[in-house]
């Protein structure tokens, strides 16, 4: 090969792209790195000090108080600020969400069941509590229809003070939203056999979320795997959350 360079300065120029490419490649790697770990550990996905909530909301603030979700839990109730056309859907849902989270724990049988135990003074004394919470304020501005579209708006405000719970829905599917991350603050704590309670814990909390897509999809791979029709339906059913 004829160059105008010396050979010594062409190896030189070699060796020194070499070593730039590989810094740069072990630049991206622990670049790579200290993403990914600011990713597992950023607080948006895990807060230490709060119930873990998914998907986690756009915007939430919290405290350090206590609240007691009623010595009956299986009483939460829904007061609808406005009726709507879809009340009876509203209430269903309602009643299927605490029927979910108290039904092993506090038997709930229908709204007006008495859980299988009550605690006593004692829970009271050792786990002092800012309030109690009996009913879970809804409003929602969309009261025409409750079936979603692609446009449909999925934002909500939920605010849980030590004395109450309200959740502003634009649409049915934003209440949904809210009400599925305000069951996943609900935390039954247990206080010997069969001696159960029902807190949220941080509060004051306010929330509010939105979804940045208009979409989301699920894959089911049935080439490889057999999914029976049971197991399909349970899947359609998740996707309502």
């Amino acid at each position: 090969i004829k160059t105008t360079l010396p050979l010594k300065s062409v190896l030189f120029l070699l060796i020194l792209l070499g070593v730039s490419f590989q810094t740069a490649r072990l630049e991206g790697i622990y670049n790579f790195l200290i993403k990914f770990t600011q990713i597992l550990l950023a607080p948006k996905f895990y807060e230490p000090t709060l119930s873990d909530i998914f998907p986690y909301p756009r915007n939430i603030s919290t405290n350090n108080g206590s609240v007691l979700i009623i010595r009956s839990p299986c009483k939460l109730s829904a007061w609808l600020v406005t009726p709507t056309k879809f009340d009876a859907v509203i209430i269903a849902l309602f009643a299927h969400y605490k029927k979910l989270h108290f039904e092993t724990k506090f038997n709930c049988l229908g709204d007006n069941a008495e859980p299988k135990v009550h605690p006593g003074a004692e829970l009271v004394e050792n786990n002092p509590f800012n309030g109690s919470i009996q009913t879970v304020k809804i409003s929602i501005i969309e009261r025409t229809s409750y079936y979603p579209t692609i446009s449909t708006n999925e934002s909500y405000y939920l605010d849980i003070t030590n004395t109450s719970v309200s959740i502003q829905a634009q649409t049915y599917t934003g209440f949904v939203r809210a009400l599925e991350s305000l069951f996943q603050l609900i935390v039954i704590e247990s206080y010997g056999a069969d001696v159960y309670a029902c807190f949220i814990y941080n509060t004051p909390i306010h929330i509010f979320d939105d979804t940045p897509h208009q979409h989301r999809g699920v894959m089911l791979d049935t080439s490889r795997h057999f999914i029976s029709k049971e197991g399909l339906k349970r899947v359609f059913d998740s996707m309502m959350y």
